[in-house]
């Protein structure tokens, strides 16, 4: 629009228009090149405007390979403790077969010991026995030694038996 003052002629234009078109042109550039620069913004994110659902997405990631690997170990933490539950078990039920085959032995090695008890005893006086009778039997007889077998070169020795009166 042109206007005549005293000093002349002006061309003047809206403020309003001209705020109003300057406010709109500047965000949508920027819009604009944000877009074409693939979200990251002007110069690669240089003015801010970084790519927050990347970064987002990037972060939930993470977050869900540190949840993935905690189920995993919780998982793993329980499988062990149910291998060591069932170790432990068999080792008791182990355990307690143990006991009763030691029970079972031990009752037949103290009736293996009254049995050898008394075979020994038995054995203990049938040698007993024999011992006095062998006694009994050289107290009945006299050891005669050959002459030769103890003083040899003596010469023959005759033995009469004594005659006894009637």
């Amino acid at each position: 629009m042109i206007i005549k003052t005293q000093d002349g002629e002006k061309s003047v234009a809206s403020t309003g228009l001209a705020g109003t078109a300057l406010g709109l042109a500047i965000p949508g550039t920027v819009a604009l090149v944000n877009q074409l620069a693939g979200g990251n913004g002007l110069f690669g994110g240089l003015f801010g405007c970084n790519n927050y659902a990347a970064n987002d997405s990037r972060t939930i990631s993470a977050l869900e390979s540190m949840l993935a690997k905690e189920k995993a170990e919780r998982y793993a933490d329980n499988i062990g403790i149910e291998v060591y539950k069932e170790a432990v078990g068999l080792s008791n039920k182990n355990d307690d077969k143990i006991q009763s085959n030691y029970v079972v032995l031990a009752a037949a090695l103290a009736e293996l010991d009254k049995k050898t008890a008394v075979a020994e005893a038995v054995n203990y006086e049938r040698l007993s026995c024999l011992s006095n009778r062998v006694t009994a039997l050289e107290g009945l007889t006299k050891l005669v030694v050959p002459n030769s077998s103890v003083c040899p070169g003596w010469g023959n020795v005759t033995i009469t038996p004594a005659t006894t009166a009637a």
